[in-house]
């Protein structure tokens, strides 16, 4: 909020509740890749994903073992989904007002499109 001027606009695109809770309900699975994100190297990578309905958290884990050595490194990502209220919420709570939600920034119709909402929200002028 300190980082805008008075009357200045807050833009948001964070993924939908629904996009968050779906990543954290895919069982288990594993693949074998020549290369890929996580190693440059023959590799298997095994991957977990969590939802966790009290904190509405999704956590995606990947184990990926070298095919050569056999060494395992780990990495995970934890995705916080929140609901049109709570966002409302949050900003209030903060001051913004003029709040106001959107299926998401693009025109493009593609799936990363769909997966995101846009929220548009002002800061107020001060003594108003």
């Amino acid at each position: 909020n300190h980082a805008l001027s008075e009357n200045g606009i807050l833009l948001l695109e964070p993924h939908s509740f629904g996009v968050v809770k779906n990543i954290g309900q895919p069982p288990p699975s594993w693949c074998s890749a020549k290369s890929g994100l996580f190693s440059e190297k023959p590799h298997i990578c095994l991957d977990e994903n969590f939802w966790d309905e009290q904190s509405s958290t999704a956590t995606k884990r990947w184990f990926i073992i070298d095919a050569s050595t056999g060494d395992v490194a780990r990495y995970a990502s934890t995705y916080q989904a929140y609901t049109d209220k709570q966002y409302r919420s949050l900003l209030k709570e903060c001051s913004f007002e003029a709040i106001e939600f959107y299926p998401s920034l693009g025109e493009a119709k593609g799936k990363h499109q769909t997966d995101l909402i846009a929220i548009v929200a002002r800061k107020p002028v001060e003594g108003n």
